[in-house]
C-alpha cells in the first residue's frame, strides 16, 4: 500500500510520469476504426479543453477529409455523441459542444475489491480513496463513479464498458494492483486518460502518479529517531518484495537505528493472533534488548497491531512509539499511532488534475 498520512506529518514526494503514445481504439467488430477515432478524438479535445462548451466543431466535410472517412461515417459518429449529450446539432449552423457535456467533470475510480458486509474494503487504501472521491466531488463540483469489484468482473465491468463507449467519463484513476493490469491495458485502448496511483512502472498509455519510496523510508526513520527510538521492530507483509525490505532496513541502519533479526517479521494481516504473539515475544525480552519502537509497513496491519498492543496493555505513544505507513486519513488513525505520507484526498485531487 501507499501512505495517506497525518495532518501534522510531512508529505510524500509525488511525481507524474507522462504516458507514451496510446494504442489504437479497439471496439466491436462491425464498427470502422475511423468512426471510433472521430468520437475518441472529439471527446479527448473536449475533456482537455481544446474544445469548450458552446464552441462549433469542425464541419462534416472537413472532418471527413481529415479522417479519410465518408460523410456517412462522420454523421453517425456525431449522432452517437449527440445521443450521449456531448454535442448538439443546430442544422445548417453546424454542430456545437453542449453546455454541460458529461465527459467534462465525471471520472472513474477503479477498485479491484468491493465493500464487505460491514461496508469496508479489504484494503484501507481503497476505502480511503472511495471516501476521498465522495469528498472531492462535494468540494470541487465533479463526480467520481466508483467501479468496485472489478476482479470479479460481471455487472460492474459491463457498466464500466458501457460508460466508456457512451463517452460519459473524462478519465480513469486506479491504484496499482497487479491482477488489474490486463484490464488497464485494454482500457487504454479506449483512448481515455488513465492514471495509475503508485506501484511499479505503468503500462504504456498510462500516466503514473509516483510515490518516492526512499523519501517515505527516510521519513519513517526520522519519525522513529525524533521519538527517541533506538531498537525498532518492523512488521511487513509476508510477500513483501525483498528489495523493498532491504531498502527500509538500510535506511533505518543509516539513521543509527538497530534492528535485531527477530525484530523483523512478515505477516498475513488476516492472522492477528500471530502478530500479537510476535509483539508479546519481543516485549518479553530483557529491557536492555526490548524494542522501543514499531514500524508498521502496511496499513492492513493497523487493526491487528492495535489489538495486539491492547492485549498486552501497551499504550502506543506512551510505552511504544508506533509509526505506520497509513493509507487512510489521519483522523481515523488509532490513538498514539503516527501516520506518515499524504492524505488520500490529496492523492485523488492530483489524479484528477492529471486527467483534466
Amino acid at each position: 500500500g501507499f501512505a495517506a498520512g497525518s495532518g501534522d506529518s510531512e508529505g510524500v514526494d509525488m511525481s507524474v510520469r507522462q504516458p507514451v503514445a496510446m494504442s489504437p481504439v479497439r471496439r466491436g467488430r462491425g464498427r470502422p476504426k475511423r468512426f471510433d477515432r472521430i468520437v475518441a478524438d472529439l471527446v479527448a479535445d473536449i475533456a482537455a479543453g481544446r474544445l469548450v462548451p458552446g464552441q462549433r466543431i469542425q464541419a462534416r466535410r472537413e472532418m471527413a477529409l481529415r479522417y479519410d472517412a465518408t460523410i456517412v461515417t462522420v454523421q453517425k459518429a456525431l449522432a452517437e455523441m449527440e445521443a450521449a449529450g456531448i454535442v448538439r446539432s443546430e442544422g445548417w449552423q453546424g454542430t456545437f459542444v453542449c453546455d454541460h457535456p458529461p465527459c467534462l467533470r465525471r471520472f472513474g475510480l477503479l477498485l479491484p475489491d468491493r465493500p464487505g458486509k460491514d461496508g469496508g474494503f479489504t484494503s484501507r487504501f481503497h476505502a480511503s480513496l472511495a471516501l476521498a472521491a465522495a469528498e472531492d466531488g462535494r468540494r470541487n463540483g465533479c463526480e467520481w463513479i466508483i467501479y468496485d469489484g472489478l476482479l470479479a468482473g460481471g455487472k460492474v465491468l459491463k457498466r464500466l464498458q458501457s460508460d466508456l463507449t457512451g463517452h460519459r467519463l473524462a478519465g480513469l484513476a486506479t491504484p496499482f494492483f497487479r491482477q488489474l493490469q490486463p484490464l488497464i491495458r485494454d482500457l487504454v485502448s479506449y483512448r481515455i486518460p488513465v492514471v495509475q496511483i503508485g506501484g511499479a512502472a505503468p503500462d504504456p498509455g498510462c500516466h503514473h502518479l509516483d510515490f518516492d519510496r526512499h523519501h517515505l523510508n527516510n521519513l519513517a526513520a526520522r519519525r522513529l529517531v525524533a521519538a527517541g527510538c533506538c531498537r525498532p521492530m518492523v512488521a511487513v507483509l509476508a510477500n513483501i518484495v525483498p528489495a523493498h525490505l532491504s531498502n527500509i532496513l538500510k535506511t533505518l541502519e543509516r539513521s543509527g537505528l538497530s534492528v535485531a533479526p527477530g525484530a523483523v517479521m512478515g505477516f498475513d494481516p488476516a492472522y492477528a493472533d500471530w502478530i500479537s504473539q510476535w509483539i508479546a515475544g519481543q516485549w518479553a525480552l530483557p529491557r536492555a534488548h526490548r524494542p522501543d519502537g514499531l514500524l508498521v509497513m502496511d496499513d492492513n496491519f493497523i487493526d491487528a497491531i492495535q489489538l495486539g498492543l491492547s492485549r498486552l496493555q501497551i499504550a502506543a505513544g506512551r510505552d511504544l512509539t508506533v509509526v505506520a505507513y497509513a493509507n487512510l486519513p489521519y483522523h481515523r488513525m488509532p490513538e498514539g499511532f503516527l501516520g506518515i505520507g499524504c492524505e488520500s484526498s490529496g492523492i485523488l485531487e492530483m489524479a484528477r488534475e492529471v486527467l483534466q
